[in-house]
């Protein structure tokens, strides 16, 4: 199955709540963690799935696309920030990455944190 099938097909969209009753249930590679959650944030919630479950790789995709931002995400334990504004294949291209073991960064925040 390609990664573009397998994304389409693995996709839920919780809340921090339902996301751990899932990580507890589902064993998953890979989280992808949004900063915009109802009930949590989601720095917090990189830190209780990395506290909880280092197995699992993180993804953030956030509409914040700042060096704040992705380095709050890197430093709680996200292995790879990148951008709701990014084209499909980027996001693809990130989630290969952290799940092969290497970091991510979108390339527009990269550029900003090493100006």
């Amino acid at each position: 199955m390609s990664l573009g099938a397998w994304a389409r097909e693995s996709y839920w969209r919780v809340e921090r709540g339902e996301g751990i009753h899932l990580l507890d249930e589902t064993a998953p590679h890979l989280a992808i963690v949004d900063f915009e959650l109802t009930d949590g944030d989601g720095v917090q919630l990189i830190r209780h799935i990395k506290d909880n479950w280092v197995a699992v790789c993180i993804l953030v995709i956030s509409s914040h696309d700042d060096t704040q931002h992705s380095k709050g995400a890197m430093d709680a334990g996200a292995m790879g920030f990148a951008s709701k504004h990014e084209a499909v294949e980027h996001i693809l291209d990130a989630i290969e990455a952290v799940l092969s073991g290497q970091m991510y960064l979108n390339p527009q925040v990269a550029d900003k944190a090493f100006d």
